[in-house]
């Protein structure tokens, strides 16, 4: 039991990263056994369990962080130390959160898929001189109008891919899928080329159960990537954000002059339990 106030603070809180991750309370290493038993315990294919490497250091003092409130007169009361805590513990739990969703998605063997390149032989196609053909979103929308048709062909591609790895039907898989992208691609999805409808609406026309959200960390200022993630009630997320323990503040009693706190952040990891559920778009 930790000393100190303990600070709720993923109540009424999320973000798309846990959107397709979702957070899942692991204390000590035996809770995170069991939680692997609980999830493998989940119906699903012949295919191994896997899931990453999680460590908690549990040797070490757990991770803290100084923040200091000065006292106006007396007039500061614990609620709202406990606001501004909780505020500077979401901000940096969310960084923890990126940070290990980006070293996930570089770090693992993940299923990948190249986008198509937009073909010189489309009559259509508008680019002057002798281009070098690009599986790039913005070069495909500038270059042709079917630009936008050749943003639905590279997503129907990756629907495709979960098809066959998940032996699924594809108008079934769609309800309980989430395509994230770069904040920076939502745009192109957005946009219309010649006559047709943006890719956006397309894809929302023949998949009407896809959900299409942004997330930062697929630009790497390299390589932009869009991925696709599957869940549904019956073999749940393709990972979890594992947190070890709940952020509590706890008042220092030696201090004079300030009344001076220390914030006790926890310790984040992911864990893809189904790395069969993401599939990456890379080159976009």
């Amino acid at each position: 039991m930790e000393n100190g106030i303990p600070l709720e603070f993923w109540k009424g809180y999320d973000s798309p990263l846990t959107s397709i991750f979702p957070i899942e309370h692991v204390s000590r290493n035996e809770d995170l056994q069991s939680f692997m038993q609980k999830i493998e315990a989940q119906i699903w294919r012949d295919v191994p369990f896997t899931v990453n490497e999680v460590t908690w250091l549990n040797a070490r003092a757990p991770e803290t962080t100084k923040f200091v409130v000065k006292s106006q007169n007396g007039t500061d009361t614990i609620e709202s130390i406990k606001s501004l805590a909780l505020e500077f513990v979401r901000a940096k739990t969310y960084q923890q959160l990126c940070d290990e969703f980006t070293a996930n998605i570089k770090g693992l063997s993940l299923t990948t898929v190249e986008p198509k390149e937009l073909k010189a032989t489309d009559k259509y196609f508008h680019f002057t001189g002798s281009p070098s053909l690009s599986t790039k979103w913005d070069f495909k929308l500038n270059s042709s109008k079917l630009g936008s048709l050749a943003i639905v062909n590279d997503i129907s591609l990756l629907i495709k891919t979960f098809g066959s790895k998940l032996e699924l039907n594809q108008g079934y898989i769609s309800r309980n899928l989430t395509l994230a992208v770069p904040p920076s691609h939502m745009p192109y999805l957005m946009a219309h080329t010649g006559t047709l409808s943006s890719a956006y609406d397309m894809l929302k026309a023949t998949f009407p159960g896809l959900k299409i959200i942004a997330i930062p960390e697929l630009a790497d200022g390299v390589i932009n990537r869009a991925l696709l993630t599957y869940a549904d009630t019956t073999f749940g997320p393709a990972g979890y954000f594992l947190v070890n323990r709940a952020p509590f503040l706890e008042r220092n009693p030696y201090s004079m002059d300030n009344v001076e706190y220390t914030v006790t952040l926890p310790s984040v990891r992911l864990a893809i339990t189904k790395p069969e559920q993401i599939v990456l778009l890379e080159g976009i």
